[in-house]
């Protein structure tokens, strides 16, 4: 597997199979590393895409379809694939600089994985680009939350009790999870699955009174 190359004004090799060269989404915005398809010709990068992000994406200009980014993103992170979810989007925020609902979904998903540094630094980037923008407070009160100690989030102002994922009033929904539905939803999977495992009716125990009778 290919290494970032050590001088950082060349760029890295592009290889079809190649993860991100560093361990975690934090690391990789500290270090300031990039994703294996931010570099390269455009033809080389739409390749990329395709390969990594089948069905979802062909081409970068595909990425500017900021509802498709986006829904890919959360079933991504639904299915476990975090890494896979901001990387969809880091690539999305470089083909669409100024887009904020972008950035302000990464950030969502930087919260709910409790990533304090890779929360900080997103939202460091978001307030260069976009300044005191109206979503600042929100970024700013989940900030505090998740990065206490840094200052850029402003003073504690006390513990809120919906501070988490879910269907709170609280907690904003950048990367547009459909939570109306979510209890109905629940209920009916976890019927399907008992019908599915249920043990066939001659194996199932009889009722207490029914053994009783003899």
């Amino acid at each position: 597997m290919s290494q970032p190359p050590a001088n950082d004004t060349e760029p890295p090799e592009w290889e079809p199979a190649l993860a991100w060269s560093v361990s975690t989404p934090a690391q990789l915005h500290t270090a300031g590393g990039v994703s294996p398809g931010a570099a390269g010709p455009p033809d080389v990068r739409d390749q990329y895409i395709a390969d990594r992000f089948p069905g979802l994406a062909r081409c970068g200009k595909d990425l500017e379809d900021v509802a498709l980014v986006i829904g890919g993103a959360r079933l991504y992170f639904d299915e476990g694939k975090t890494d896979r979810a901001l990387e969809l989007l880091d690539l999305a925020v470089q083909q669409c600089p100024f887009n904020e609902p972008l950035r302000l979904a990464r950030l969502e998903i930087a919260f709910l994985l409790r990533d304090g540094p890779l929360y900080t630094a997103l939202a460091t980037e978001l307030q260069r680009l976009r300044g005191a923008s109206a979503a600042w407070r929100e970024v700013a009160r989940l900030g505090r939350a998740v990065a206490p100690s840094e200052a850029i989030f402003g003073a504690q102002q006390g513990d809120r009790a919906h501070e988490h994922y879910g269907p709170w009033p609280d907690t904003p929904n950048w990367i547009n999870a459909s939570w109306d539905l979510t209890p109905e939803v629940l209920a009916a999977d976890y019927h399907r699955l008992m019908a599915r495992t249920a043990p066939p009716a001659s194996k199932r125990r009889q009722p207490l009174a029914a053994t009783k009778k003899r």
